[in-house]
């Protein structure tokens, strides 16, 4: 889903966890036209310098030929105008495809809590396994109950761990499950440091 209406791209930025690549769509063009931002400079906030590159569904474009400063080094034209909005895509083959599967709309429960690594699950597959070991044992799991189940939300912090201790650089599940926490982190209680279950 798109989070935030008409932003910069500096804003886009810095309002999805800072996370690069990035795409986004400006409101003049066709909707299968967006840009791949891969890097930002903040100058003054909420101002600075963006590179990347256009496409075209998702496959890189010539639309920013025409201006100089794209052409020697990749600066993104109108990077500080007030009429972006992020674009939700994933890698498939080498390219920035649109993903269909974030556009889920992100459902509030009563049940939701903040999960940590010894957080024990008492559902599903891994009834009675704590989130370390789902994460270690099968991946694709781990990743699936992110995607799919709303009432898991995984600190952070925690999640930035359990990638990095296997390998991981997975943008996708990082920068999904922030925002997820950014939604519900206000207005739901954290279990505490995985001593709660469900």
């Amino acid at each position: 889903m798109c989070i935030h209406n008409k932003l910069n791209l500096f804003q886009i930025w810095k309002y999805n966890g800072e996370l690069l690549p990035l795409a986004a769509w400006l409101d003049s063009w066709n909707e299968n036209r967006y840009t791949i931002v891969e890097e930002i400079k903040i100058r003054r906030w909420p101002y600075g310098v963006a590179r990347g590159y256009p496409t075209i569904n998702g496959t890189p474009s010539d639309i920013y030929t025409y201006y100089p400063e794209w052409n020697s080094e990749r600066i993104i034209h109108n990077a500080g105008v007030y009429r972006w909005k992020h674009v939700n895509v994933k890698l498939v083959n080498g390219t920035y495809v649109k993903d269909k599967m974030m556009k889920k709309k992100v459902r509030v429960s009563k049940k939701t809590k903040i999960y940590y690594e010894s957080t024990i699950i008492q559902f599903g597959k891994y009834k009675g396994s704590t989130i370390q070991q789902i994460f270690d044992k099968d991946f694709s799991y781990f990743r699936w109950l992110i995607f799919n189940v709303n009432i898991i939300v995984i600190e952070p912090d925690c999640m930035a761990k359990l990638l990095e201790r296997k390998g991981l650089q997975d943008q996708e599940l990082f920068g999904y499950n922030r925002r997820n926490y950014k939604i519900f982190s206000e207005s739901h209680t954290k279990v505490n440091n995985g001593k709660n279950i469900l």
